[in-house]
């Protein structure tokens, strides 16, 4: 497995269960582990601390980081196979912590359950993070 502790769980349409962690992502095979997928290879953002998480009561992605000087921030959100679904166009957040909200609209309709890659960009340095997207329970 890609790491010890698991922060997201997913079963792809055909019973696939991958699992996610601060290294990677890991594709459950039998009693083993197979595929593992690592972190984006990019420079760390040593000032944004960025957190990024799925809200199913208003269908966005969140993403929370830290900026000392004001300048030009872009996000992505990733499949897990390397396909862009959305891209922001530069936002420019003030000195400070910064919580920006993605619509999952932008992508020309709502995303399926499964994992994601959350990537920031400030001022050419990123970062990136996993996040889990299931979708509202109805009662």
């Amino acid at each position: 497995m890609a790491a010890d502790t698991v922060y997201a769980i997913a079963e792809d349409p055909d019973g696939s269960v991958w699992l996610g962690t601060h290294r990677g992502l890991s594709h459950l095979v039998g009693t083993g582990f197979d595929n593992i997928l690592t972190n984006i290879l990019v420079p760390e953002v040593e000032e944004s601390n960025m957190t990024a998480w799925y809200n199913p009561s208003t269908i966005e992605i969140m993403v929370r980081f830290r900026v000392r000087d004001p300048g030009p921030v872009v996000t992505e959100l990733w499949t897990v196979d390397g396909k862009l679904v959305i891209k922001t166009s530069h936002f420019y957040p003030q000195e400070g912590i910064t919580v920006l909200p993605i619509s999952a609209g932008q992508a020309g309709s709502f995303l399926s359950e499964g994992i994601y890659i959350v990537r920031l960009n400030i001022r050419g340095n990123s970062e990136s993070a996993k996040i889990l997207v299931r979708p509202k329970y109805r009662l």
